[in-house]
């Protein structure tokens, strides 16, 4: 369900003992149907209405203009060179677009994590310079984390070398 037509074919090489599961993908304990940290929970019925309530709680929460339409980018991982956090900021001016009549553009950020100094102060700064659109937490907050995987829109990855860009 949800595999989009994938489904036959991951069931059928399952049962060949040919595909048994993802390395490095989201423990168990991410159900949003159970998930404490979450304002609301949600499952496959209720999906996108609550998933619209966790995005505009969290939108709200960290001073990002509360704009449903917007497209909500999130970061969680190390600020280094290796993963790649400087390709993502030098592309995050692009990602946010020009706004208009005073409203930010089409998307917004959360930026979060810690690392080299450097890095968080481009963080800090790109927050400073896009008030409303863009977020930068350096540290890292588990109950965060949840939230962020509940109401953004897409999770950013990069990574220099790593297959799978894991924070």
């Amino acid at each position: 369900q949800g595999g989009f037509v994938l489904d036959d074919i991951l069931i059928q090489k399952s049962k060949m003992l040919r595909f048994s599961g993802i390395q490095n993908a989201i423990d168990d304990e991410w159900d949003p149907r159970t998930d404490k940290y979450l304002v609301r929970n949600y499952g496959l019925e209720s999906f996108a209405a609550v998933r619209r309530d966790c995005k505009a709680v969290l939108q709200k929460k960290l001073g990002l203009v509360v704009t449903p339409n917007a497209v909500l980018f999130g970061f969680i991982g190390r600020l280094t060179w290796q993963k790649g956090i400087d390709i993502l900021t030098r592309a995050l001016s692009w990602l946010l677009g020009p706004g208009m009549q005073g409203l930010p553009g089409r998307a917004q950020a959360i930026l979060m994590g810690a690392g080299e100094q450097q890095y968080q102060r481009l963080v800090i700064e790109l927050q400073q310079k896009n008030r409303g659109a863009v977020c930068g937490f350096t540290g890292f907050d588990p109950a965060f984390e949840h939230q962020m995987m509940a109401g953004c829109d897409f999770i950013l990855m990069p990574s220099r070398y790593e297959p799978c860009g894991l924070p």
